[in-house]
């Protein structure tokens, strides 16, 4: 009897921590969605920046495209989340395929668009 009601305490235990850390996690990614959206809304505005056409229209369609997930994401952020293949694809976007951001638009934006990305999450 004993060791049943250590094992229900120590699983309800178990439960609390988990939905903490799953929690904090999903919060974390939330922000992620938000900078997201704001990585589109700089995108569009440094559009008029640049000199080169074709490199311009590249980066208004990539501003696009990350203006279309975040505004799907954001209806409902916490089901979007919830979702683990979304889950991997906002991190896969933010780890690999910014390096196409980073290569459109150049060393000196790249270190501004750095600093603003670690900025959000202080």
């Amino acid at each position: 009897m004993k060791s049943i009601l250590v094992t229900a305490l120590l699983l309800a235990i178990t439960l609390q921590v988990c939905n903490g850390e799953i929690f904090s996690a999903l919060a974390t990614l939330k922000k992620a969605l938000y900078i997201e959206k704001n990585l589109a809304n700089h995108l569009r505005s440094y559009v008029s920046l640049i000199a080169d056409a074709d490199r311009a229209k590249k980066v208004s369609e990539l501003a696009m495209e990350y203006d279309r997930i975040a505004d799907e994401s954001l209806k409902d952020p916490e089901t979007y989340l919830a979702n683990p293949i979304n889950a991997y694809m906002l991190c896969k976007r933010f780890t690999t395929e910014l390096q196409a951001v980073q290569d459109l638009l150049g060393t000196p934006a790249l270190q501004a668009g750095r600093a603003v990305f670690y900025l959000h999450f202080l």
